[in-house]
Protein backbone atom coordinates (compact mmCIF):
# COMPACT_ATOMS: atom_id res chain seq x y z
CA UNK A 1 0.00 0.00 0.00
CA UNK A 2 2.85 2.34 0.88
CA UNK A 3 4.51 1.41 -2.41
CA UNK A 4 1.42 2.45 -4.41
CA UNK A 5 1.18 5.66 -2.42
CA UNK A 6 4.75 6.61 -3.37
CA UNK A 7 4.04 5.89 -7.04
CA UNK A 8 0.92 8.12 -6.92
CA UNK A 9 2.89 11.00 -5.36
CA UNK A 10 5.67 10.65 -7.98
CA UNK A 11 3.17 10.73 -10.86
CA UNK A 12 1.48 13.80 -9.37
CA UNK A 13 4.81 15.70 -9.07
CA UNK A 14 5.74 14.86 -12.69
CA UNK A 15 2.29 15.96 -13.88
CA UNK A 16 2.59 19.33 -12.13
CA UNK A 17 6.10 19.90 -13.53
CA UNK A 18 4.85 19.29 -17.07
CA UNK A 19 2.38 22.16 -17.02
CA UNK A 20 3.24 25.85 -16.80
CA UNK A 21 1.08 28.28 -14.81
CA UNK A 22 -1.69 30.10 -16.68
CA UNK A 23 -0.64 33.57 -17.83
CA UNK A 24 -2.32 36.63 -16.37
CA UNK A 25 -3.06 38.15 -19.80
CA UNK A 26 -3.81 36.72 -23.26
CA UNK A 27 -0.98 38.35 -25.22
CA UNK A 28 -1.19 38.05 -29.01
CA UNK A 29 0.76 39.01 -32.12
CA UNK A 30 -0.60 39.78 -35.60
CA UNK A 31 1.57 39.84 -38.74
CA UNK A 32 0.59 41.62 -41.98
CA UNK A 33 2.49 42.49 -45.16
CA UNK A 34 2.09 45.37 -47.61
CA UNK A 35 1.67 45.26 -50.54
CA UNK A 36 -0.15 41.95 -50.80
CA UNK A 37 1.09 41.37 -54.39
CA UNK A 38 4.86 41.20 -54.81
CA UNK A 39 7.26 41.06 -57.74
CA UNK A 40 11.04 40.76 -57.78
CA UNK A 41 12.52 44.18 -57.00
CA UNK A 42 9.50 45.35 -54.97
CA UNK A 43 9.71 46.56 -51.38
CA UNK A 44 7.43 45.01 -48.77
CA UNK A 45 6.58 46.16 -45.23
CA UNK A 46 5.98 43.49 -42.61
CA UNK A 47 4.01 44.87 -39.66
CA UNK A 48 4.22 43.21 -36.24
CA UNK A 49 1.41 44.18 -33.85
CA UNK A 50 1.74 42.94 -30.26
CA UNK A 51 -1.33 43.22 -27.99
CA UNK A 52 -1.18 42.35 -24.30
CA UNK A 53 -4.58 43.29 -22.87
CA UNK A 54 -2.93 45.48 -20.22
CA UNK A 55 -0.15 48.06 -19.94
CA UNK A 56 3.29 46.80 -20.99
CA UNK A 57 6.63 47.81 -19.54
CA UNK A 58 8.98 45.94 -21.91
CA UNK A 59 8.97 43.69 -24.95
CA UNK A 60 11.60 41.43 -26.49
CA UNK A 61 11.15 39.20 -29.53
CA UNK A 62 13.23 37.18 -31.96
CA UNK A 63 12.36 36.68 -35.63
CA UNK A 64 13.66 34.90 -38.73
CA UNK A 65 13.19 35.43 -42.47
CA UNK A 66 14.31 33.78 -45.70
CA UNK A 67 17.32 35.90 -46.65
CA UNK A 68 17.69 34.09 -49.98
CA UNK A 69 14.40 35.70 -51.05
CA UNK A 70 14.22 38.81 -48.88
CA UNK A 71 16.86 41.50 -48.31
CA UNK A 72 16.49 43.53 -45.11
CA UNK A 73 16.21 47.30 -45.72
CA UNK A 74 15.09 49.03 -42.52
CA UNK A 75 13.18 48.71 -39.25
CA UNK A 76 11.04 51.26 -37.42
CA UNK A 77 12.76 52.87 -34.44
CA UNK A 78 15.99 51.86 -32.69
CA UNK A 79 14.51 48.75 -31.07
CA UNK A 80 15.19 46.47 -34.06
CA UNK A 81 18.53 44.86 -34.94
CA UNK A 82 19.02 42.41 -37.84
CA UNK A 83 21.88 40.17 -39.00
CA UNK A 84 22.05 37.23 -41.44
CA UNK A 85 18.40 36.29 -41.65
CA UNK A 86 17.68 36.79 -37.93
CA UNK A 87 16.58 39.77 -35.89
CA UNK A 88 15.78 40.96 -32.39
CA UNK A 89 13.28 43.51 -31.05
CA UNK A 90 14.25 44.97 -27.67
CA UNK A 91 11.92 47.71 -26.44
CA UNK A 92 12.08 48.73 -22.78
CA UNK A 93 10.18 52.04 -23.08
CA UNK A 94 6.61 51.17 -24.10
CA UNK A 95 5.02 53.98 -22.08
CA UNK A 96 2.44 51.75 -20.40
CA UNK A 97 0.40 51.10 -23.58
CA UNK A 98 -1.32 47.77 -24.13
CA UNK A 99 -0.05 47.35 -27.69
CA UNK A 100 3.10 47.96 -29.73
CA UNK A 101 3.57 48.08 -33.51
CA UNK A 102 6.82 47.61 -35.45
CA UNK A 103 7.43 47.75 -39.21
CA UNK A 104 10.27 45.95 -40.99
CA UNK A 105 10.97 46.64 -44.68
CA UNK A 106 12.43 44.06 -47.09
CA UNK A 107 13.27 43.96 -50.78
CA UNK A 108 12.13 40.97 -52.86
CA UNK A 109 15.28 39.49 -54.39
CA UNK A 110 14.04 36.26 -55.96
CA UNK A 111 10.77 34.55 -56.85
CA UNK A 112 9.30 32.01 -54.46
CA UNK A 113 7.47 31.77 -51.14
CA UNK A 114 9.24 33.93 -48.56
CA UNK A 115 8.64 33.10 -44.90
CA UNK A 116 8.81 35.51 -41.97
CA UNK A 117 8.16 34.28 -38.44
CA UNK A 118 8.45 35.45 -34.84
CA UNK A 119 10.18 32.54 -33.12
CA UNK A 120 9.96 33.76 -29.54
CA UNK A 121 8.80 36.77 -27.53
CA UNK A 122 8.38 37.99 -23.98
CA UNK A 123 5.93 40.72 -22.90
CA UNK A 124 6.30 42.07 -19.34
CA UNK A 125 3.59 44.07 -17.50
CA UNK A 126 4.38 47.62 -16.44
CA UNK A 127 2.64 47.63 -13.07
CA UNK A 128 2.96 43.96 -12.07
CA UNK A 129 6.34 43.14 -13.62
CA UNK A 130 4.84 39.77 -14.51
CA UNK A 131 5.01 37.86 -17.78
CA UNK A 132 2.01 38.70 -19.98
CA UNK A 133 2.70 36.17 -22.72
CA UNK A 134 5.08 34.64 -25.28
CA UNK A 135 3.14 34.95 -28.56
CA UNK A 136 4.59 33.54 -31.80
CA UNK A 137 3.41 33.85 -35.41
CA UNK A 138 4.45 33.43 -39.03
CA UNK A 139 3.50 34.75 -42.45
CA UNK A 140 4.24 33.67 -46.05
CA UNK A 141 4.71 36.12 -48.95
CA UNK A 142 4.52 35.04 -52.58
CA UNK A 143 7.07 36.76 -54.83
CA UNK A 144 5.96 36.78 -58.48
CA UNK A 145 8.31 35.64 -61.26
CA UNK A 146 7.24 38.16 -63.92
CA UNK A 147 9.70 40.93 -63.09
CA UNK A 148 12.52 38.39 -62.75
CA UNK A 149 11.82 37.02 -66.24
CA UNK A 150 11.67 40.52 -67.72
CA UNK A 151 15.00 41.43 -66.14
CA UNK A 152 16.58 38.24 -67.51
CA UNK A 153 15.39 39.09 -71.01
CA UNK A 154 16.61 42.69 -70.74
CA UNK A 155 19.34 43.06 -68.08
CA UNK A 156 19.60 46.83 -68.70
CA UNK A 157 16.23 47.27 -66.98
CA UNK A 158 17.89 46.25 -63.69
CA UNK A 159 19.12 49.83 -63.36
CA UNK A 160 15.52 51.03 -63.08
CA UNK A 161 14.61 48.37 -60.52
CA UNK A 162 17.73 48.92 -58.41
CA UNK A 163 17.35 52.72 -58.37
CA UNK A 164 15.71 53.32 -54.94
CA UNK A 165 14.52 56.85 -55.67
CA UNK A 166 13.32 57.32 -59.30
CA UNK A 167 12.73 61.04 -59.90
CA UNK A 168 9.55 60.42 -61.88
CA UNK A 169 7.96 58.43 -59.04
CA UNK A 170 8.96 60.45 -55.96
CA UNK A 171 9.06 64.04 -54.67
CA UNK A 172 11.84 64.81 -52.15
CA UNK A 173 10.81 66.49 -48.85
CA UNK A 174 12.49 67.17 -45.51
CA UNK A 175 10.88 66.31 -42.15
CA UNK A 176 12.66 67.27 -38.92
CA UNK A 177 15.96 67.54 -40.79
CA UNK A 178 15.64 64.07 -42.39
CA UNK A 179 15.18 63.25 -46.08
CA UNK A 180 11.92 61.62 -47.21
CA UNK A 181 10.33 61.01 -50.61
CA UNK A 182 6.62 61.30 -51.47
CA UNK A 183 5.43 58.50 -53.72
CA UNK A 184 3.31 59.95 -56.52
CA UNK A 185 1.10 56.85 -56.88
CA UNK A 186 -0.24 54.62 -54.12
CA UNK A 187 -1.66 51.11 -54.08
CA UNK A 188 -5.11 50.84 -52.49
CA UNK A 189 -4.02 47.65 -50.71
CA UNK A 190 -1.58 49.71 -48.59
CA UNK A 191 -4.19 52.24 -47.41
CA UNK A 192 -5.62 52.21 -43.86
CA UNK A 193 -9.23 51.19 -43.28
CA UNK A 194 -11.92 53.86 -43.96
CA UNK A 195 -9.71 55.71 -46.47
CA UNK A 196 -10.07 56.12 -50.22
CA UNK A 197 -7.58 57.01 -52.95
CA UNK A 198 -7.90 60.48 -54.51
CA UNK A 199 -6.01 62.72 -56.91
CA UNK A 200 -4.17 65.37 -54.88
CA UNK A 201 -2.24 68.53 -55.72
CA UNK A 202 0.94 68.88 -53.65
CA UNK A 203 2.65 72.23 -54.28
CA UNK A 204 1.71 72.14 -57.95
CA UNK A 205 2.59 68.45 -58.37
CA UNK A 206 -0.09 65.89 -59.28
CA UNK A 207 0.05 62.92 -56.88
CA UNK A 208 -2.28 60.46 -55.19
CA UNK A 209 -3.31 60.61 -51.53
CA UNK A 210 -5.46 58.68 -49.08
CA UNK A 211 -8.49 60.64 -47.84
CA UNK A 212 -10.91 60.03 -45.01
CA UNK A 213 -14.35 61.00 -46.43
CA UNK A 214 -15.70 62.23 -43.09
CA UNK A 215 -12.89 64.69 -42.33
CA UNK A 216 -10.20 66.92 -43.84
CA UNK A 217 -7.57 64.26 -43.12
CA UNK A 218 -5.17 63.45 -45.97
CA UNK A 219 -2.36 60.89 -45.91
CA UNK A 220 0.68 60.89 -48.19
CA UNK A 221 2.80 57.77 -48.77
CA UNK A 222 6.43 58.51 -47.89
CA UNK A 223 9.69 56.60 -48.18
CA UNK A 224 12.67 57.26 -45.90
CA UNK A 225 16.39 56.93 -46.64
CA UNK A 226 16.26 53.32 -45.44
CA UNK A 227 13.68 52.58 -48.18
CA UNK A 228 10.93 52.01 -45.63
CA UNK A 229 7.40 53.14 -46.56
CA UNK A 230 4.90 54.74 -44.20
CA UNK A 231 1.84 56.99 -44.35
CA UNK A 232 2.10 60.55 -42.96
CA UNK A 233 -0.65 63.03 -42.11
CA UNK A 234 -0.18 66.19 -44.18
CA UNK A 235 -1.46 69.63 -43.14
CA UNK A 236 -1.43 71.69 -46.36
CA UNK A 237 -2.13 74.95 -44.50
CA UNK A 238 0.83 74.69 -42.11
CA UNK A 239 2.85 72.55 -44.59
CA UNK A 240 3.61 70.04 -41.82
CA UNK A 241 3.91 66.24 -41.84
CA UNK A 242 3.22 63.97 -38.83
CA UNK A 243 3.56 60.19 -38.64
CA UNK A 244 0.29 58.25 -38.93
CA UNK A 245 0.78 56.13 -35.79
CA UNK A 246 -2.15 55.08 -33.60
CA UNK A 247 -1.78 55.95 -29.90
CA UNK A 248 -3.81 53.96 -27.35
CA UNK A 249 -4.88 56.12 -24.39
CA UNK A 250 -8.36 55.06 -23.33
CA UNK A 251 -9.15 55.00 -27.06
CA UNK A 252 -7.30 55.24 -30.38
CA UNK A 253 -5.83 58.62 -31.36
CA UNK A 254 -3.63 60.02 -34.13
CA UNK A 255 -1.43 62.88 -32.97
CA UNK A 256 -1.05 66.17 -34.84
CA UNK A 257 1.52 68.98 -34.46
CA UNK A 258 0.43 71.75 -32.11
CA UNK A 259 -0.75 74.78 -34.09
CA UNK A 260 -1.25 77.35 -31.31
CA UNK A 261 0.78 79.11 -28.63
CA UNK A 262 -0.49 79.79 -25.13
CA UNK A 263 0.75 82.20 -22.49
CA UNK A 264 3.14 80.54 -20.00
CA UNK A 265 2.89 77.17 -21.80
CA UNK A 266 6.22 75.71 -22.93
CA UNK A 267 6.70 74.28 -26.44
CA UNK A 268 8.16 70.76 -26.12
CA UNK A 269 8.76 67.65 -28.22
CA UNK A 270 6.85 64.78 -26.61
CA UNK A 271 7.24 61.04 -27.26
CA UNK A 272 4.16 58.87 -26.73
CA UNK A 273 4.59 55.22 -27.62
CA UNK A 274 6.20 55.25 -31.07
CA UNK A 275 5.01 58.75 -31.95
CA UNK A 276 6.96 61.97 -31.46
CA UNK A 277 5.00 65.21 -31.64
CA UNK A 278 5.10 68.92 -30.77
CA UNK A 279 3.04 69.71 -27.66
CA UNK A 280 2.54 72.39 -25.00
CA UNK A 281 3.59 71.71 -21.40
CA UNK A 282 1.26 73.02 -18.71
CA UNK A 283 2.89 75.68 -16.51
CA UNK A 284 3.86 74.52 -13.00
CA UNK A 285 2.46 71.01 -13.69
CA UNK A 286 4.88 68.16 -14.17
CA UNK A 287 3.76 65.48 -16.62
CA UNK A 288 0.73 67.30 -18.08
CA UNK A 289 0.61 68.42 -21.72
CA UNK A 290 -1.77 69.94 -24.24
CA UNK A 291 -2.03 67.96 -27.51
CA UNK A 292 -3.90 68.05 -30.78
CA UNK A 293 -5.19 64.78 -32.26
CA UNK A 294 -7.79 62.92 -34.30
CA UNK A 295 -9.96 60.48 -32.37
CA UNK A 296 -11.30 57.15 -33.68
CA UNK A 297 -14.22 59.01 -35.32
CA UNK A 298 -11.69 61.23 -37.17
CA UNK A 299 -12.77 64.30 -35.20
CA UNK A 300 -10.02 66.87 -34.65
CA UNK A 301 -9.77 68.12 -31.04
CA UNK A 302 -7.39 69.40 -28.38
CA UNK A 303 -6.60 67.05 -25.49
CA UNK A 304 -5.02 67.22 -22.07
CA UNK A 305 -2.48 64.39 -21.72
CA UNK A 306 -1.52 62.87 -18.37
CA UNK A 307 1.92 61.31 -18.90
CA UNK A 308 1.82 59.25 -15.70
CA UNK A 309 -1.63 57.74 -16.30
CA UNK A 310 -1.23 57.59 -20.07
CA UNK A 311 -4.70 59.10 -20.67
CA UNK A 312 -6.14 61.78 -22.96
CA UNK A 313 -9.11 64.01 -22.09
CA UNK A 314 -10.78 66.37 -24.55
CA UNK A 315 -10.48 70.01 -23.52
CA UNK A 316 -12.01 73.31 -24.68
CA UNK A 317 -9.71 76.26 -25.37
CA UNK A 318 -12.41 78.92 -25.08
CA UNK A 319 -11.17 80.00 -21.65
CA UNK A 320 -7.49 80.13 -22.69
CA UNK A 321 -6.15 83.15 -24.55
CA UNK A 322 -3.54 82.26 -27.18
CA UNK A 323 -0.51 84.51 -27.59
CA UNK A 324 -1.51 85.02 -31.20
CA UNK A 325 -4.60 86.85 -29.94
CA UNK A 326 -2.92 88.70 -27.08
CA UNK A 327 0.54 89.39 -28.47
CA UNK A 328 -0.05 93.19 -28.18
CA UNK A 329 -1.13 92.95 -24.55
CA UNK A 330 1.90 92.93 -22.25
CA UNK A 331 1.57 91.14 -18.91
CA UNK A 332 1.47 93.36 -15.81
CA UNK A 333 4.92 93.77 -14.26
CA UNK A 334 5.30 92.48 -10.66
CA UNK A 335 6.53 95.90 -9.50
CA UNK A 336 3.41 97.57 -10.89
CA UNK A 337 1.26 94.98 -9.08
CA UNK A 338 2.96 95.83 -5.76
CA UNK A 339 2.36 99.57 -6.28
CA UNK A 340 -1.34 98.92 -6.94
CA UNK A 341 -1.58 96.84 -3.76
CA UNK A 342 0.11 99.54 -1.64
CA UNK A 343 -2.08 102.32 -3.10
CA UNK A 344 -5.18 100.24 -2.51
CA UNK A 345 -4.17 99.64 1.11
CA UNK A 346 -3.57 103.37 1.72
CA UNK A 347 -6.93 104.20 0.18
CA UNK A 348 -8.69 101.72 2.48
CA UNK A 349 -6.95 103.14 5.58
CA UNK A 350 -7.98 106.70 4.63
CA UNK A 351 -11.56 105.61 3.97
CA UNK A 352 -11.82 103.88 7.35
CA UNK A 353 -10.31 106.95 9.10
CA UNK A 354 -12.88 109.31 7.52
CA UNK A 355 -15.77 107.03 8.49
CA UNK A 356 -14.43 106.77 12.06
CA UNK A 357 -14.21 110.60 12.42
CA UNK A 358 -17.77 111.03 11.10
CA UNK A 359 -19.11 108.53 13.59
CA UNK A 360 -17.41 110.34 16.52
CA UNK A 361 -19.13 113.55 15.59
Amino acid sequence: MIKYGKIFILITVVFLMKFEPVLAADATIKLTSNPAYLEVGDYVDVELRFEAGESMGSLTAGFEYDQSLLAYQSGSGNAISVDSGRGIISDFNLGGFDDAVYTITFKAQKSGTANFRVTDSELIGLETGELLGNPKAGINMEINKISEEVMEENPQEEVTVEDPIPVEEYIPVEIDGKAFYIRREIDESTMPENFRKIDYLYKGEDIQAAENPGSDLHLLYLMDDGLGFEYYIYDDVADVFSAFHPVKAGGEYYLLPMDIELIEFENVTLTIGQSQIQALKYPNSEGFYLLKAYNSKWEENYYSYDEKEGTLQRISLNYIESTSETQNIAPVDKGVKIIFIIMGSIFMVLLISVLFLKLRK
